[in-house]
């Protein structure tokens, strides 16, 4: 095993990211800047066991791996060059227990990129009052990954974190969505015409402005000619992809993801219980309305 692992921690914004980079690296962190550009590079060092460092990178905050700013094209162009010396061994992926849906779309995407990738579910002490349940073993084996559940908070699931990342190299890289079913003719003709580039890759680099290392195109015997789609149609497929993403994710939190409004507990969720009931909360809507109203006109 390398004396040093590179692991990327990445994840939607608000989710935690940060305060989990905090409790990895302690002190032993640096702040600068990505070369030639603004956005600022958060670095540290965690100790792992048998004296295993690893080599923690912050990546700016990103809802999917279809960029929209300079900060998310950051982590993309990371994720997609194996040549860059910080490219990571393993993913960590951050997510929110009470936004996992939306979470787990940049998830899945890392996992197409045949990355090794870790889900942290952060701000597991807010699922009591919430009322949410998980069945971690069910959702690890549908997501064909490890799950450290987490509370930055009370500072709980951290070392089981570093012991996944230790341990990182008996993750499965295997894709979790055959991304030819978002346009099978298209990415047919494709893989035929780069086939030693990897499918996936290949899509997000022609969906997006990113560097990336030169792609050959190798000739075909067939003479088989590749052109690609309009920026209005590339941006449909990729809305369908995002949909077809969001299918998957909905069937697997079906199973392995409950929420329970009568079990929740503490003073949010008593107000959810009385503002949602059928009959007192019409009767509180009705009396905001109508205190609106006399404020309003008297």
């Amino acid at each position: 095993m390398s004396k040093q692992i590179n692991v990327a921690l990445i994840g939607n914004p608000n989710t935690g990211k940060t305060s989990v980079f905090n409790q990895l690296t302690g002190l032993k962190q640096k702040v600068g800047n990505y070369p030639g550009i603004t956005v600022e590079k958060k670095e540290g060092i965690c100790k792992l066991p048998r004296g295993i460092r690893a080599h923690i990178l912050d990546l700016p905050g990103t809802y999917s791996l279809n960029t929209t700013s300079l900060d998310e094209s950051v982590a993309v162009e990371l994720l997609l060059n194996k040549n860059d010396k910080d490219h990571p061994d393993v993913a960590v992926v951050i997510s929110d227990v009470e936004n996992l849906k939306r979470n787990l779309l940049l998830f899945t995407q890392i996992k197409d990129l045949k990355i090794p990738a870790i889900l942290v579910i952060n701000m597991a002490d807010r699922m009591a009052r919430t009322g949410i349940s998980l069945n971690i073993p069910l959702l690890e084996e549908q997501l064909d990954t490890k799950i450290a559940l987490v509370s930055t908070r009370k500072g709980t699931g951290i070392e089981t974190l570093k012991e996944l990342i230790f341990d990182y190299k008996n993750l499965s890289n295997r894709p979790l969505i055959d991304v030819k079913v978002i346009a099978l003719d298209y990415f047919e003709r494709l893989q035929t015409t780069f086939p030693k580039e990897d499918l996936y890759k290949l899509w997000l680099v022609i969906t997006q402005d990113v560097n990336f290392m030169p792609i050959e195109k190798i000739p075909i015997k067939e003479r088989a000619t590749f052109a690609t789609k309009s920026k209005s149609e590339l941006k449909r497929l990729q809305q369908k992809e995002t949909i077809l993403r969001y299918q998957f994710i909905n069937g697997i939190l079906k199973e392995s993801y409950k929420v329970d409004l009568a079990a929740a507990k503490g003073l949010r969720a008593g107000f959810d219980k009385v503002l949602t009931h059928k009959v007192f909360g019409y009767l509180i809507f009705f009396v905001i309305l109508l205190s609106l109203f006399q404020a309003i006109y008297d």
